[in-house]
Parts: C-alpha cells; sequence; structure tokens
C-alpha cells in the first residue's frame, strides 16, 4: 500500500482549450488522463497463498493399510473380526489418525469402524468431497467386532464435505464443516460446547483447529447423539470484496442438534440467527421449529424470502444453491468496508434487534447494510472468490448472489449514507467540499475515507465553453491526479491510502470560471456527493 504523502508542486494551472503540458516530478499534469483513466481503481492481488494438500497417498497414523491413491484392494478383516472393503480407486488424500484430507478420488460411502483412516467402498471415481473420501473418513474397522457405517460422497467440483461422518464408537460424535465470512484461514480456533435441551452448556467442551486455508476443520465430541452443540470459531478470514485476509480475527457461533447433522459450518448466518433461536426455544419453542423461523427473520432482514432451506449450518458460501448464494450475499453486504472491528459490531447490533421480534429495525445498521449493497461491485467479489479458490486448487461454481445484493439495493428502506468526512478546514484553507457556490482565492480539497474503500473526486469544468476557465492545484496529500483532458473538462483526484487522511491545495484566480466536483465511492463508483463551485469575473 502506498502511504500518504505531500507532492510539492509549482502552481499548475488546469486550463480549458489551451495547449499547454507541464511535469511534477516527472510527471505530466497537463492534458493526459482521459475517461479511460479510471481515476486511480485499485487491482488488489489476490490474497492468500495457494496450497495443495493431500498430495500422493501414505499411510494414516493407526491405519491399518490406508488406501491413498493406490487401487484399493479387496476385502481387509480388521481386528475383532469387521470386515472392510477397499475403495474402487483411492483419494489423493492421506490418511492421518483417521481423518483424510486433500481431494480425494473414490466416493460413495466411508469405510466402516474405528478412528483409523481406511478408504472408502463403493462409489463413482471422483465423488469425494473435502475431507478426502466421501468427506469425513470413516476407520479400519474397530476392536471388538464393533462396526460402523460410513458416510456419502460429496461433490469433486464444491468446497464442501458431501456426507455424514461414519459413526465410530458409542457416543463419538465427529463433525466437520467450513468456518466462512470469507473462508477462515489455517489455525483458526473451533471450540464446541456441548448444549442441554434448554440449550444450556452441560460443562462438557471440545475443541480442534481450522486445518487449512479454506476453512475446513473436523472436531470430535464424546457426547450423546441426541444433545446439542455450540460451535465457536475464531480467527483470521478472507475479505472477499478487498480480496485480502483479515488483519485482526473475528469470533462467529453456529447452534446445531448433534442427531442426524455431523456437518456444522460456521458462518454469517448461523451467528445471526443463534440469539433468536435461543430466545424461541427459552419460550417453549422446540428446536428445529426455532432454528427454521430464525433463519426466515435472518433472510427477511436482508430482502430474501426462501422457505424451505436447509440449516444455515448447512449452508456454504462457495455453493450453488439459491441458500448457498444468499448466504454469500448477506456475507458481502455485512462486510462492506468496514474493519474487521466493525464488521463484529454490525453482527452483534442486527443479531441483538431480531433476538426478541425477529425483524430488523436498527436504522443505522440498515444503512451500513444499503452502503455496501451500493458501493461493493458484485462482479469484483465474483471474482476474488473464484481467483482464490482456483489458486488453492478448487474450482467453484458461484450462486447468483448478485440479484439478493440487487434487490437489497432496490428494495430496503434504507439510505445510502456516506461514510466519507469532510472537514470544515483542512491543511491550505476552507475545504470547498463544505462549501457551494462563488470561491475566489485559495482552498483545501480535504477529506478522512473509511479504510479499504475506493474514493476519487472528480472536478469537471462547467464554466462558458468558449471561455477559458482555470482552477490550479499544488500541494497532493495522500492523493494522485490526472492532468486535465480538455475533450471532457475532467480532471480527477484518487485517495492513494483509504482511511488516511487527504488534502489537495486549491486555487480559484480573478478569470471567471465554474466547476463541479462529484466524490466517487467503492468499486462500483457511485456518486455520493455533489458541490458546483464558480470564481472570478
Amino acid at each position: 500500500m502506498h502511504r500518504g504523502v505531500v507532492q510539492r508542486c509549482p502552481w499548475l494551472p488546469v486550463v480549458v482549450a489551451a495547449a499547454l503540458h507541464g511535469g511534477c516530478g516527472g510527471r505530466s499534469t497537463q492534458y493526459l488522463g482521459s475517461e479511460g483513466n479510471s481515476g486511480g481503481s485499485q487491482n488488489p492481488g489476490t490474497g492468500g497463498s495457494s496450497e495443495t494438500t493431500g498430495a500422493g497417498a501414505s499411510v494414516g497414523a493407526g491405519a491399518t493399510t490406508g488406501t491413498g491413491g493406490a487401487t484399493g484392494a479387496g476385502a481387509t478383516t480388521n481386528t475383532g473380526g469387521t470386515t472392510v472393503t477397499g475403495g474402487t480407486t483411492g483419494g489423493r488424500g492421506t490418511a492421518t489418525g483417521g481423518t483424510m484430507s486433500g481431494r480425494a478420488g473414490a466416493g460413495g460411502r466411508v469405510g466402516s469402524g474405528g478412528r483409523t483412516g481406511r478408504g472408502a467402498s463403493g462409489g463413482s471415481t471422483g465423488a469425494a468431497g473435502f475431507l478426502g473420501t466421501g468427506g469425513v473418513a470413516g476407520g479400519s474397522g474397530a476392536t471388538g467386532g464393533v462396526s460402523a457405517t460410513g458416510g456419502t460422497g460429496g461433490d469433486f467440483d464444491s468446497p464442501d464435505f458431501g456426507g455424514a461422518a461414519g459413526a465410530e464408537e458409542p457416543g463419538l460424535v465427529r463433525l466437520g464443516g467450513v468456518a466462512q465470512k470469507g473462508a477462515f484461514e489455517r489455525g483458526a480456533s473451533l471450540l464446541a460446547l456441548e448444549l442441554n435441551d434448554a440449550l444450556g452448556q452441560t460443562g462438557r467442551t471440545f475443541s480442534a483447529q481450522v486445518t487449512d486455508n479454506l476453512g475446513r476443520f473436523i472436531v470430535e465430541m464424546n457426547a450423546p447423539s441426541g444433545s446439542y452443540v455450540e460451535l465457536t470459531a475464531n480467527g483470521f478470514y478472507y475479505d472477499e470484496v478487498t480480496d485480502e485476509d483479515s488483519t485482526s480475527q473475528l469470533q462467529l457461533y453456529a447452534l446445531s442438534h448433534l442427531g442426524d447433522r455431523v456437518i456444522v459450518n460456521v458462518n454469517a448466518l448461523t451467528e445471526l440467527e443463534a440469539p433468536r433461536v435461543e430466545y424461541l426455544v427459552s419460550h417453549g419453542s422446540a428446536f428445529d421449529d426455532a432454528k427454521a423461523q430464525a433463519q426466515s427473520a435472518v433472510l427477511a432482514a436482508f430482502g430474501i424470502m426462501l422457505p424451505g432451506l436447509p440449516p444455515s449450518e448447512q449452508l456454504d458460501e462457495t455453493g450453488s444453491s439459491e441458500g448457498d448464494a444468499a448466504l454469500l450475499a448477506i456475507s458481502t453486504l455485512l462486510q462492506g468496508y468496514l474493519s474487521v472491528s466493525e464488521v463484529s459490531e454490525l453482527l452483534s447490533v442486527i443479531s441483538q434487534d431480531l433476538e426478541q421480534d425477529g425483524t430488523l429495525s436498527d436504522t443505522e445498521a440498515g444503512q451500513e447494510l444499503m452502503n455496501a449493497a451500493s458501493l461493493v461491485s458484485p462482479a469484483l467479489v465474483r471474482q476474488h472468490m473464484t481467483d482464490r479458490y482456483a489458486a488453492l486448487g478448487f474450482n467453484v461454481n458461484l450462486g447468483a448472489f448478485e440479484t439478493y445484493i440487487q434487490h437489497f439495493r432496490d428494495a430496503a428502506a434504507f439510505p445510502l449514507v456516506s461514510r466519507v468526512r469532510f472537514p470544515a478546514q483542512g491543511s491550505y484553507g476552507p475545504n470547498v467540499m463544505a462549501l457551494a457556490g462563488s470561491v475566489a482565492g485559495e482552498y483545501s480539497l480535504a477529506a478522512v475515507t473509511p479504510a479499504t474503500e475506493p474514493v476519487r473526486f472528480r472536478m469537471t469544468w462547467t464554466g462558458d465553453p468558449s471561455m477559458a476557465g482555470v482552477w490550479y492545484y499544488s500541494d497532493l496529500v495522500n492523493v494522485a491526479v490526472t492532468t486535465f483532458d480538455v475533450s471532457t473538462g475532467v480532471q480527477d483526484f484518487t485517495v492513494i491510502n483509504p482511511g488516511s487522511p487527504s488534502d489537495v491545495h486549491l486555487s480559484f484566480p480573478a478569470r471567471a470560471g465554474a466547476a463541479r466536483i462529484d466524490v466517487y465511492e467503492g468499486d462500483a463508483q457511485v456518486i455520493t456527493m455533489t458541490t458546483e463551485l464558480s470564481w472570478g469575473q
């Protein structure tokens, strides 16, 4: 990132219908920069680093054979007499203590039994999901003749788990999922709390970590299958709006039942609905009914009506379904150009607002969502997400999340309120952005802009086209400038480092002239403010 600097130049006139060329620091400051110059729009690089998991095949810790990438052998007899059928074709995963990592080739059902990774039986080649064969790996067999059936395979092209994990010994539940507000990064912590029927803590806790930059995790719980769980993910995450990793950690929650749900994703939707679920359960609602009602309330707050969706903890923002697309839209609207602490605060405000009556009435929260809907470019978000996952080895087919962002922008009853601040006084005099009408002498074009949000100021000549009008600029603080375009009468001043104060030293002479200054914000380049100036005689 560029740091805000002061560029000191001699007074440079912007002349209409003249043929002057000048420079400051070796850069032309006249008659360059047509409309084709976007005024310093940024092209951020793809955040994060690529990684390949599960290359090759190796014997997992504690595994009897570990099929990995070799053709599965026939039946192998486990200790205690349980037989497990080998896979049709093994994956590129590596079994480690019973967990297959990497993209497995064999789909179908995960091998049965205990806690060492073994391979898959049946299924079609290439049908596995995130965690090797069929999602969460099964076992090589259980000691003492206890056997279990593994889970079904997932979609090879979609980074999700695909199916249920194989059961193991009585009372042991293995949860797999992804933590997303953008994907959480490797090393993020997962804490699972066992809950009773009233969603109170039993005191039993289990922990794990996100294992890669795709946000994947597995957490093992020794808990009855009929109980409930609160999952907490805490860590750094990928920001899909800026295409960068977050600068601080975010915490998200999910509530789920431990019955047939062994895939429990943690995301913005699970976070927002949790207080509403707890409120409804405390007032007599059954858990699953409370979950459905709370999900509908959260979706409605964002103008989304999609009845009959799977539970929020089974949605994945990289998926292609309507529910997945709605989740990505909500995640993008919550992110906007906010810092992590601001995102956390916005999540808290909205979830508390929805808790008792299920409706969003907080005006400031609504304004933040409208800002994101108006200023963020969904096309760039799609490109960022596609490139990010491609760099990590996955091709994602995102749903039509843009539709939900567009609908919120068009239908929500919240105004767009710019977060750019214009002090009354700048370093070089009164701020022209706080004025309108006649000006004369020296002024500042000073602003404090939100971090990460692109902002530019476009000055357009609006005076008599038959007359030569002129404005001048001198010192530039945290601003890049184009040279005046004679054909359009336009000059752009773009903030280099959003979040840091910017200023331009402007001067207006006695010769008659007029201009309009438009403030363009966000990647969508929306005009959020305009001021009209005139000077001289």
